[in-house]
């Protein structure tokens, strides 16, 4: 009976440790949080206030061959920049294109300015800086500054968001703009090297 009661308490001890602290996602990952997070990610969904926002998430692209696209770096940086769409690379023979190489600086530029212009998540996050783990694991923040740090300079703000799903090939953060709810759903740009 005794041993009985202490295989009750491992079994219940144990499923606590493995319960998920995301609304979404795995019960139990053998990768680190950190190492799910660092990836190249792109937008496949947006809501706003529970609504589905094509507007909004067309704004990461520039019709089926440019995305924007969200690096988060395990060292604790991110940054926002485009990049040619997996459709488009498979379109010519998987080659990995350089879009530096393709477009002379300024046209490099304009492109980049017309697709960050009218991203309402470009604007709140900025193009890049340095990010955080917090509330446990439960929200992730961003920092914009050029300190190098979360630290926040007179008439800036860290912009944080909450983690609903953490996957190798899906991520889901919910963030306040404008005083409402905007989900955004990832997903990395190249699947098949997922870290």
């Amino acid at each position: 009976m005794k041993r009985l009661n202490i295989l009750w308490i491992f079994v219940a001890a144990f499923s606590i440790v493995l319960t998920s602290c995301y609304k979404e996602g795995p019960k139990i990952s053998f990768k680190t949080k950190r190492d799910r997070l660092a990836n190249e990610w792109v937008v496949s969904e947006y809501q706003i206030d529970g609504q589905a926002s094509d507007s909004a998430k067309n704004s990461f692209y520039v019709a089926d061959t440019i995305a924007l696209v969200l690096n988060i770096a395990r060292n604790n940086v991110y940054g926002m920049n485009m990049q040619y769409t997996k459709a488009y690379s498979e379109k010519n023979d998987n080659k990995l294109i350089s879009l530096k190489l393709n477009f002379t600086n300024s046209h490099y530029i304009d492109i980049m300015g017309n697709l960050t212009k009218n991203n309402i998540l470009y604007r709140n996050m900025g193009n890049g800086g340095r990010w955080s783990f917090m509330d446990k694991f439960r929200q992730v923040e961003f920092s914009s500054n050029d300190m190098g740090d979360l630290s926040i300079a007179d008439g800036q703000k860290n912009f944080p968001g909450k983690v609903l799903m953490l996957k190798n090939d899906k991520l889901k953060i919910e963030f306040t703009i404008n005083d409402k709810p905007h989900t955004v759903t990832f997903e990395p740009l190249n699947p098949e090297i997922v870290k």
